[in-house]
C-alpha cells in the first residue's frame, strides 16, 4: 500500500509531505527573540537558556565557544547578577530563514542595548550598537538555539 502510495505521489508530481504553515513558524521565532529581551529585563537566567539546546556555539571575537546548558545557566545567572538592562530595542525587524522542512532557521538582529550596573545607579551605563545572528534547530516540536554569532559596531 506504501509503494502505491509513493508511485501515485511520484505520477502526480505533488509532493506528499505535510504542509508547513512559515507563518506560525516565523512567529515563533519572534516569541523567542521577545522572550530573550523579557529576560534581560527580568535577569532570569532560567528563562533566557530555556531556548538553548543541550550544547550550544558562540562565535565572538574572533572565538568559538562550546557551552553545555548547565554552562549557559550559570554564565547568564552571574551576568545578570551583575548588570541591569535599561534599553533593548530591534533596530530593524529580525530577518528569518527556515528551511523547506522547517527543522533549521536562522534569525538576523540589529540591536541597540544599554546596560547599567546592577549595584549602582551612580555608575554610566553602557551602550551598545551589535548585529547578531542566531541558529536554531527543531527539536521536539520546540524551537532551540544551536549556535550564535554577535558582532559590535565600531
Amino acid at each position: 500500500m506504501k509503494v502505491i502510495a509513493l508511485i501515485i505521489c511520484v505520477l502526480a508530481n505533488h509532493n506528499c509531505a505535510p504542509e508547513i504553515d512559515r507563518r506560525a513558524e516565523e512567529e515563533a521565532l519572534l516569541r523567542l527573540n521577545d522572550e530573550a529581551k523579557l529576560a534581560h529585563f527580568e535577569r532570569n537566567a532560567d528563562r533566557l537558556t530555556s531556548q538553548f539546546a543541550d550544547t550550544i556555539y558562540s562565535v565572538s571575537r574572533g572565538e568559538v565557544r562550546v557551552t553545555a546548558l548547565s554552562q549557559s545557566k550559570a554564565r547568564y545567572k552571574s551576568y545578570f547578577e551583575k548588570i541591569r538592562q535599561l534599553a533593548w530595542q530591534d533596530r530593524s525587524a529580525p530577518v528569518i530563514t527556515i528551511s523547506n522542512d522547517a527543522t533549521l532557521a536562522t534569525m538576523i538582529v540589529k540591536k541597540f542595548i544599554v546596560i547599567g550596573d546592577a549595584d549602582s545607579i551612580d555608575a554610566s551605563p553602557d551602550t551598545s550598537y551589535f548585529a547578531w545572528t542566531a541558529v536554531f534547530k527543531k527539536f521536539n516540536g520546540q524551537w532551540k538555539m544551536i549556535s550564535n554569532t554577535s558582532t559590535n559596531a565600531e
